[in-house]
């Protein structure tokens, strides 16, 4: 039986954080508590949030992107929407790994910023269309989509550094949707005759297989799996379709 329930703004899709959700309700960003539902509406409305990875008390960090009068602004949020550190950059995307907060800018510049305090660690330019960590890795590295000469290319750099780690071609794929120590998975295509999905090793960007997909693909109970159009789950792995539950 449901805990509580509520609405949110249609097409809005939750964070999930510890403890809690942030969703949009009617055009405002709101906290949720996850054991009661009370709602907490921060203070000012942002553009973009993305969740930081849990510290060793457990509490969660909540990154963000406002837009203003002198441009974007890239902070940190307390509980409250308060913002603990803010830095001026030209952000489009903004996402987090435990050594990085990663922001991506309209000229496709990718720059690390210390999660604790917002201070620059490095900065890569043209590194990729959109840097993120995924689900299921081991290392910090950060992996992306980059286009070169119109042509994309799976692209990894260190996460301390910033050094290329790889850079290879991709074909059509274009999501990095999880990672392993050894395996780098992506995934491509709107219509069901485009799916599919890649596997990389994740030292060299080489090409390890692909498998035509029947639905969408995402990183869920420390596997890969599949879910076509009729809600049937697959788990994937090695290439192959290996169970399967409706």
């Amino acid at each position: 039986m449901p805990v509580w329930r509520g609405s949110a703004d249609r097409g809005a899709a939750p964070l999930l954080v510890p403890g809690a959700l942030i969703v949009r309700i009617e055009g405002r960003t709101v906290r949720i508590d996850g054991r009661t539902g009370e709602m907490t509406p921060y203070r000012s409305d942002p553009d973009l949030v993305a969740a930081g990875s849990p510290g060793p008390g457990g509490d969660d960090d909540l990154f963000a992107v406002r837009s203003g009068p002198g441009g974007r602004v890239v902070s940190a949020l307390g509980p409250d929407g308060a913002a603990r550190w803010a830095r001026p950059l030209d952000a489009r995307s903004i996402a987090s790994t435990p050594g990085c907060l990663l922001v991506t800018s309209d000229d496709d510049t990718t720059t690390c910023l210390w999660p604790a305090d917002g201070t620059t660690r490095w900065s890569v330019d043209g590194a990729a269309a959109t840097a993120r960590g995924v689900p299921g890795q081991v290392s910090d590295d950060v992996y992306g989509i980059a286009r070169r000469d119109g042509r994309p290319r799976l692209t990894a750099l260190d996460g301390p550094t910033g050094r290329s780690v790889f850079d290879v071609p991709a074909g059509d794929l274009e999501t990095v949707v999880a990672a392993s120590r050894t395996v780098v998975y992506l995934a491509k295509g709107a219509s069901p005759q485009s799916r599919a999905v890649a596997a990389h090793d994740a030292a060299s960007g080489r090409p390890l297989w692909t498998l035509r997909s029947a639905g969408s693909v995402s990183f869920w109970g420390g596997a890969l799996v599949e879910v076509d159009g009729v809600g049937v789950a697959r788990r994937l792995g090695g290439g192959q379709r290996i169970g399967a539950t409706s």
